[in-house]
């Protein structure tokens, strides 16, 4: 299916347009569409629909349903924060035209032009010209119109360096007509009717430009424009001047790929007006290929400097030399610009004067390689506003983005797709692609860092004997994968790169970074790196920025840090006596964060005993339940690695202690094969320790993941444990929830006779201990067998009961239960307005949680039906599929979709 943004909303499905008639069905797929590959939230979408007065997110809904009649089933996925559209590049028009003018970017004037041509006909009017939302017509569509005119901008350059200036002029006439303040198009005309030798046209249409600027701006052309209307004055393309031009860029690799949105960047710098000096720090950690990136970019503009291009290699991280000198550098400098050494200032702010002086109202790009800090490459910065100053530092250079205003642009890792690129561009696609699996694993565990994909590809050129699937062998041992990389050049290899910037950090930050390496990932927040070094968290807090800054840490999001794979190996191979000890930390730290959020949200659960942490433990504390539910958000992944770190690293009590504090969240959230890795990890490690109720709770768990993934019989095996084990113990508690779950079993097999003795054992025990939220459950599992038995009035009288319960303890996720056992029951007996009371009650309690709000809104549906209300009926039951859907459970999906085909 292809969607198409650039003009009239157009769906093409099969080769066939799909007709969208409903204005506010278009709003809904547009406001999808610009954020594809995205989920979009839910408020979100709401405010680009509705623009200012959105109505209730029923309504959104309700669209969504019925694009995806439409559209089919599979075209909008539906997430819990929001709605998703997944497109290539090759079936959005937009996507398409990005790629094309990112590969133009990088190609020669010829493929650029072809390749600019190509994006530029994709266009067929104003973006999105029959979507009725303000709102995307106020922050989207100016952004597209942009990259249009600005990939018009690049054809035209492409075009210019392949000759045709004659041939342009009148579409460059017309382009500064529709768009007179845009001073670019200004520029190219002049240059072209200059090159085409029509001078006294160029200079009118400085003329023009400037009169335009004055009357709607008040302001004058900016310095480009000034410098080319000063070229065609004295008669020639680059003004006369007795200082030689000096061409210093290094050679630009052969295989540069990637790099749109940081290309994008820098060449807005070249449009740049103001009378200031133009600084752009590039940053990234070591390997991420800052070097590459400027000058490539450097060579792409160089024609925009014709006074020249001066560059130093700073050696700002170099392991065999000292930071080079500023004083070094500017003496270079003014060797190029042809001065004489008997003629060079004996101090540095003599030197610094002097060059300055030479650069000014000249037009000079300077690249400054590998900046050590901002202290290093002031003196470097020329004064005149005509010059652009380029520099790549591994650290953030915040001092010179404070006060000179210098623009960062930060490197991140290469993604898959242009990882696989690089290594095309290295070996010829027919061989990277001739084993398309090897290849991908390959770039993976090279984690995004060019120069690890670099190596790599070089030991394959020069050893054509070696397959992918080789080196992907080579790669997979992430105990040796730093000696594959530094295989044939250590002192150039990745482990030699990251020693580096290692080196250069504060002994706590580097006590840090390797104690990192032994977070089980993907990703830290600063308490818990607070405990793991065992300091205050202010303390932390300082070290983590000094990692990042040094880009041995990375931010995948706000306020939490990861570490790429290679990285997190060199910390590891780093020698440090408190990983042992730093691992008991964190372990508990992440024991009593999470015991404490299942405290707060799942008030029902009976908490388990904890040693108290050491003073050097951080304590999370939540403001209450919500805070509690986004720190779980935060930390799902790494919960889950924690347990198993936890039982490799000997630590058998935090193992099954995290796994039970985190059992409910992994059920609530659909994670059921995380629930059993993690339960089967906790079952272990309480058998080592010989501890019964561990496992009685460990096999209880494992029962119910099972349950959910309907393989009852492992489930059953699982429960019959953990009654021997309660009785065992002699604990009735225990052994009342082995029973209410064994009658969940018989519920499943449709058993509802022995589910309903379960259910009355099980609330005898609990009555016995006197446990009222127990109780409460098993009031609710004896109420719903009663009404599959048809026994509609006791059903009631348990589901009623249990609704009193947890009424009184605020404990809406059995609340939930108790009222849709009510409202099955009252749909029995033909009472259907009170079913559809009740079980809409029950709907909107059971939000957040997937499965059990399928069931109920399967319920809710039936109910509106019988009421006489199909179009209602409908809408609930396909919520309810796409929840099913979500989750992977066939069957009761396709009973879904039967009801569906029947209504």
């Amino acid at each position: 299916m292809k969607f198409r943004l650039l003009g009239p909303l157009e769906v093409v499905h099969g080769g066939r347009p799909l007709s969208i008639r409903a204005a506010r069905q278009r709003a809904v797929l547009a406001a999808l569409l610009v954020d594809a590959n995205r989920v979009v939230p839910l408020e979100v979408l709401v405010a680009r629909v509705w623009d200012d007065d959105p109505p209730s997110r029923t309504a959104l809904h309700n669209l969504v349903m019925r694009l995806r009649h439409a559209l089919g089933p599979d075209v909008i996925e539906t997430r819990a924060e929001g709605y998703l559209v997944e497109a290539s590049d090759e079936d959005l028009d937009v996507r398409l035209f990005d790629d094309l003018v990112r590969r133009a970017r990088t190609a020669d004037p010829r493929q650029a032009s072809a390749l600019l041509t190509e994006a530029l006909a994709l266009w067929r009017g104003e973006p999105l010209a029959d979507v009725p939302s303000e709102v995307l017509h106020r922050e989207v569509v100016p952004g597209l119109v942009e990259r249009r005119l600005a990939a018009v901008e690049l054809r035209i350059e492409a075009d210019l360096a392949l000759g045709g200036h004659s041939d342009l002029v009148p579409e460059l006439r017309e382009l500064t007509d529709r768009h007179p303040l845009r001073e670019h198009f200004w520029h190219q005309r002049m240059r072209a009717l200059h090159l085409a030798g029509r001078q006294a046209e160029a200079l009118d249409c400085f003329r023009q430009v400037r009169e335009v600027l004055r009357d709607e701006l008040g302001v004058d052309p900016g310095p480009e424009l000034r410098a080319l209307h000063q070229r065609i004055l004295v008669g020639e393309h680059r003004r006369p001047t007795t200082t030689p031009v000096p061409r210093q860029l290094p050679t630009r690799t052969p295989h540069f790929v990637g790099r749109a949105t940081e290309l994008r960047h820098l060449g807005r710098l070249l449009d740049v007006a103001a009378e200031t000096v133009v600084i752009s720090a590039v940053n990234g950690s070591a390997g991420i290929g800052k070097t590459t990136l400027a000058v490539h970019w450097a060579h792409q503009a160089a024609d925009r400097f014709p006074d020249g291009q001066l560059y130093v290699d700073l050696r700002g991280f170099d392991a065999d030399n000292a930071p080079t000198p500023p004083s070094h550098a500017v003496r270079g400098f003014l060797t190029a610009l042809d001065v004489p050494s008997e003629r060079v200032p004996a101090t540095l702010d003599s030197q610094t004067a002097l060059y300055r002086s030479l650069l000014a109202d000249r037009r000079v790009l300077v690249l400054l390689d590998n900046a050590r800090d901002a202290d290093q490459v002031r003196p470097l910065l020329p004064a005149s506003p005509t010059c652009l100053v380029l520099i790549t530092s591994r650290n953030q250079l915040t001092g010179l983005v404070a006060r000179e205003g210098a623009r960062p642009i930060p490197l991140d890792l290469l993604d898959e797709a242009d990882a696989l690129a690089l290594l095309r561009g290295h070996l010829g696609a027919r061989r990277v692609d001739a084993d398309p699996e090897a290849a991908a694993e390959l770039v993976e565990h090279c984690a995004g860092v060019p120069l690890a994909v670099a190596l790599m590809a070089a030991r394959a050129a020069v050893n054509a004997r070696l397959s992918l699937r080789d080196l992907a062998d080579d790669l997979r041992d992430e105990h040796t994968r730093l000696d594959t990389l530094d295989d044939d050049d250590p002192a150039n290899g990745v482990r030699a790169v990251f020693s580096y910037s290692y080196r250069q950090v504060s002994p706590g930050a580097a006590r840090l970074f390797r104690l990192l390496g032994s977070h089980p990932g993907p990703d830290v927040s600063v308490a818990a790196a607070a405990s793991l070094a065992g300091v205050p968290i202010t303390e932390a807090n300082g070290l983590v920025d000094e990692l990042a800054a040094a880009h041995l840490l990375h931010a995948p999001t706000p306020g939490r840090f990861a570490l790429h794979d290679l990285l997190r190996a060199y910390a590891v191979e780093q020698p440090d006596d408190g990983r042992r000890d730093a691992v008991r930390r964190l372990l508990d730290h992440y024991r009593y964060a999470a015991a404490e959020a299942n405290r707060l949200v799942h008030v029902a659960r009976s908490p388990v005993d904890l040693d108290a942490p050491g003073p050097d433990v951080h304590r999370e504390s939540f403001a209450g339940i919500e805070a509690a539910a986004r720190w779980w958000d935060a930390e799902h992944r790494v919960l889950v690695a924690a347990v198993s770190l936890a039982a490799k690293q000997g630590f058998d009590r935090h193992a099954w202690q995290i796994a039970w504090a985190i059992a409910v969240d992994l059920d609530r959230g659909g994670h059921w094969v995380e629930w059993i890795d993690t339960q089967s990890t906790a079952l272990a490690a309480a058998e080592r320790l010989g501890d019964l109720r561990p496992q009685e709770r460990a096999h209880a768990a494992l029962g119910h993941a099972h349950g959910r993934l309907r393989d009852l019989e492992s489930a059953r095996k699982h429960f019959t444990h953990a009654l021997a084990l309660g009785e065992s113990l002699g604990d009735p508690r225990t052994q009342a929830g082995a029973h209410n779950n064994l009658g969940w079993m018989a519920e499943q097999d449709g058993r509802f006779d022995v589910a309903l003795d379960h259910a009355l054992r099980s609330l005898a025990l609990y009555e016995e201990v006197g446990d009222r939220s127990a109780q409460g459950r098993a009031h609710g599992a004896a109420g719903w067998d009663y009404a599959r038995l048809g026994e509609l009035d006791l059903a009631l009288v348990h589901a009623e009961a249990a609704r009193e319960v947890f009424r009184d303890l605020e404990e809406p996720r059995y609340l939930a239960a108790a009222l849709d056992t009510i409202g099955f029951a009252h749909l029995g007996a033909g009472r259907y307005d009170l079913a559809v009371e009740h079980l809409r009650e029950a709907a909107a309690l059971a939000v957040g949680d997937r499965l059990h709000e399928s069931t109920i809104l399967t319920h809710l549906g039936d109910a509106l039906a019988a009421s006489g209300d199909p179009s209602a009926a409908r809408d609930v039951w396909r919520k309810a599929l796409g929840h099913l859907e979500e989750l992977g459970i066939t069957d009761e999906a396709e009973d879904l979709r039967a009801k569906l085909r029947g209504s």
